[in-house]
């Protein structure tokens, strides 16, 4: 957020100094202006050090801050050790007199620093709630798309897999006409409480709107985020029972690869398709997309397709019960998974190219799968992210050579 008045610009800049760089700056220019009052005492060099200690509390604390107010006070009196001692004084009062010029200058310059660590706290304070949620504490909307822009282009050059999830509470509109406007925000606070005490410290959390709340969260790979997302959501629904109210929430997750060339608004607009439709699938469902791919790598909605016509067939209507369907074998699945990933790494190896288009033909066999072998469908699709994972390796090291 750029200011355009100076103050704000110069605290900008401070806030954008490391701790070492801060200190650096500041003893260099303490140095500085104590060696010109040294040695040119008649000019008076002590107002300056004023914003220097000013710029300590600022950039570093209150503490740092009245270290140096101290510091400065000692050093403007030093110059008057400089001239040729009066020899009618004794020692004695030469400390005295030392200290009595410290004193006098310390008060002023504690009282400086304390008033600008109140304006450091009070702006500490305004900036918290400027990019907190006022309700539930999390980020707001702004916020969380700011700073998601900028870890998912920090990830380019580190080379790390987000996952992204927008997550929907199923049902809160009733509960809040219901229960009345105080059990809804109940509902949000408890909510975001549970989301605040199950995700890390450097996972991001906002509320984006009403009862929708957005992640993100750093994942090991592709293969290992599909985990990760239905157990996030698992979790979830069990800070969700515990509420006196039936509420559940909705997930839709996606998985952003390193070298996503997407914005974060089509970033999010995609998780946010995704949730909708997990809503449109029954509610409380999980759906997780990869960021540029072309079908779904995991959907509870398929799931519960397949467990609700397995019960249906698997009652009698009239007459003899339908025989059940046969499922594909998850042996056989693996066997072909396997043969397929080895037989397209040697082939890549020997300058073809076909991994890319048998994941594409994994996936979609995985996705048919799906409908009958839920469990065979999901190992398809972890070999198919194995080949687009191998696929991306193979073309770099291509790339390094």
């Amino acid at each position: 957020m750029n200011n355009p008045l100076p103050v704000g610009r110069l605290a900008e800049h401070l806030e954008s100094l490391s701790r070492e760089r801060a200190w650096l700056a500041i003893v260099a220019a303490t140095t500085v202006i104590a060696a010109a009052n040294f040695f040119f005492p008649a000019i008076g060099f002590a107002p300056l050090y004023m914003p220097v200690f000013c710029g300590a509390c600022w950039a570093l604390g209150a503490r740092e801050g009245y270290f140096l107010a101290i510091v400065a006070a000692f050093l403007t009196a030093v110059p008057a050790l400089h001239a040729p001692p009066n020899l009618s004084l004794a020692l004695l009062a030469l400390l005295a007199l030392l200290a009595l010029r410290v004193a006098v200058r310390v008060a002023p310059f504690l009282s400086i620093a304390a008033i600008v660590t109140s304006f450091r706290r009070s702006y500490d304070r305004e900036l918290f709630h400027a990019h907190r949620d006022r309700m539930t504490g999390t980020l707001n909307k702004e916020v969380f798309h700011r700073r998601c822009a900028q870890a998912i282009e920090g990830a380019r050059h580190t080379r790390r897999t987000h996952l992204l999830v927008l997550l929907d509470l199923d049902d809160f509109k009733t509960a809040n006409d219901r229960a009345g406007h105080v059990a809804g925000d109940e509902i949000l606070r408890a909510f975001a409480k549970g989301v605040s005490a199950i995700m890390r410290r450097e996972d991001l959390i906002g509320r984006i709107g009403g009862d929708e709340f957005a992640l993100l969260v750093r994942v090991p790979s592709i293969a290992e985020g599909q985990g990760i997302a239905r157990d996030l959501h698992a979790r979830l629904s069990a800070v969700l029972a515990t509420s006196p109210h039936p509420v559940t929430c909705s997930m839709g997750a996606l998985l952003i690869p390193p070298d996503t060339p997407r914005t974060i608004s089509e970033l999010v607009h995609a998780a946010d398709q995704t949730m909708y439709r997990a809503k449109r699938g029954g509610k409380n469902a999980v759906e997780i997309d990869k960021a540029g791919g072309l079908s779904p790598l995991w959907s509870s909605r398929l799931l519960k397709a397949h467990a609700m016509s397995e019960m249906e067939q698997s009652g009698t209507h009239g007459g003899d019960p339908e025989p059940p369907r046969m499922a594909a074998d998850p042996a056989l699945v693996r066997a072909i998974g396997g043969a397929l990933t080895v037989f397209a790494t040697l082939m890549a190896r020997k300058g073809i190219e076909p991994l890319e288009e048998t994941a594409n033909f994994l996936r979609i066999y995985a996705v048919l799968t799906a409908e009958t072998a839920p469990a065979e469908g999901l190992i398809l699709g972890c070999w198919a992210d194995i080949l687009r994972d191998a696929a991306q390796g193979i073309s770099g090291e291509w790339t390094d050579n």
